[in-house]
């Protein structure tokens, strides 16, 4: 499975209200708890806290961000968020993770703007804003970014 981002857990920034969230009925009908439960290091339950889809890249086809932590009280805490590309089968697609589960490290805001998707991530008492962004005609998005201090416009 692809990873970027493991640092994505440390900066200060804040990020304000403001961003765009998009549905979709199909994968409305997915458990996505299930399907993608292989992605997160839970042996239990997988709790899905937000999922989104947004056309990163351009092509018309919406990607699917998945913020997902474990629902036992002793297994690894924090969230995780991955990203998988649009047009692709969603349940057995490889994910790009954008943060991996660290201790109590939460994603507590995702939004998109333009051709960005930003992200904050808290833990320890800190907040960290970060972007990724997905190039034309790339098999994946970037590698994250310091994102915006103003967060989403």
């Amino acid at each position: 499975m692809r990873r970027l981002g493991c640092a994505a857990a440390v900066a200060a920034l804040m990020l304000p209200a403001g961003c765009f969230s998009g549905t979709s009925e199909t994968a409305a009908e997915i458990d996505w708890g299930s399907v993608r439960k292989r992605d997160v290091s839970c042996l239990g339950d997988v709790e899905v806290v937000r999922r989104d889809h947004y056309d990163l890249n351009g092509d018309g086809r919406a990607e699917m961000f998945l913020i997902m932590r474990c629902l036992a009280d002793h297994e690894p805490a924090g969230d995780q968020l991955e990203v998988i590309a649009g047009g692709t089968d969603f349940e057995t697609a490889p994910p790009t993770k954008l943060v991996l589960q660290m201790p109590e490290a939460v994603v507590d805001r995702l939004c998109f703007a333009g051709r960005a998707a930003i992200y904050r991530v808290t833990g320890g008492g800190r907040s960290a804003v970060w972007q990724v962004t997905w190039a034309d005609d790339a098999a994946e998005p970037g590698p994250p970014t310091p994102g915006p201090e103003q967060g989403c416009p």
